[in-house]
């Protein structure tokens, strides 16, 4: 369908630009991610679950950030007239950055609880949909042609949003509770039940008996890896 609008635009307007945006985050966003890790925050909870270690990398824009996106192609007609730019901020942050610099911006910190993708329950919601791959955007285009540079770094623009949504906390959306917009029920004893569970067959876990233990590689020597030949270099 997005294809198909589109094509429509341009058929009708072939001079038109359009600007695609990623998901939209900052002040005033009426579907917060943030707000998942704010609340835990702000309800003094000191584990957050996520998926596959948090490592899922998507496209995100802060609003400025967008803002700006369209307001160089205002600037620049002749480079913009006819054309589809992607649009979002330059880096993307991981899962797990995002709580980190949310957190951090509050002065909290989280134990991060690493559970497998389909029993993270809890991070459903952070997650936004059912897999953990990576969703980006090519920004090439914008950057080369538009000259696109991020004007508020994406680190300090979760710090700012973090800050803004434990102030502002978000108010119920024509009639509906942003927390049901974002389907998070913020049932902390089923988190901990979860987690207590996970730590229990993690534990109860019976590894099998290698004969040629698996290794990280001969070009690995780091911690872990293959014992020193020498306990001096020479």
């Amino acid at each position: 369908r997005i294809v198909r609008t589109e094509e429509a635009v341009f058929r009708h307007h072939p001079q038109a630009t359009h600007i695609r945006y990623p998901y939209v985050y900052g002040p005033h966003q009426p579907a917060p991610r943030e707000w998942l890790v704010v609340r835990r925050v702000l309800d003094g909870r000191r584990r957050i679950v996520l998926p596959d270690g948090g490592l899922t990398l998507d496209a995100y824009g802060y609003a400025e950030n967008l803002a700006h996106a369209v307001l160089l192609a205002v600037d620049q007609p002749e480079r913009a007239c006819g054309e589809i730019f992607n649009a979002a901020d330059s880096y993307p942050l991981s899962l797990r950055d995002v709580v980190f610099h949310a957190a951090r911006a509050l002065d909290w910190e989280f134990e991060i609880v690493d559970l497998p993708a389909p029993l993270a329950l809890p991070a459903h919601p952070l997650l936004t949909r059912p897999t953990t791959t990576h969703r980006l955007y090519d920004l090439t285009k914008i950057r080369t042609r538009l000259g696109y540079r991020d004007v508020v770094d994406p680190a300090e623009a979760v710090a700012r949003t973090a800050r803004w949504l434990a102030a502002h906390p978000p108010p119920p959306m024509s009639g509906i509770p942003v927390e049901a917009v974002l389907q998070d029920p913020f049932d902390y004893a089923a988190e901990d039940l979860l987690i207590a569970r996970w730590q229990q067959a993690v534990a109860a876990l019976e590894l099998p008996a290698w004969s040629t233990p698996p290794g990280y590689g001969m070009a690995y020597s780091g911690p872990g890896g293959r014992p020193r030949s020498r306990t001096e270099f020479e």
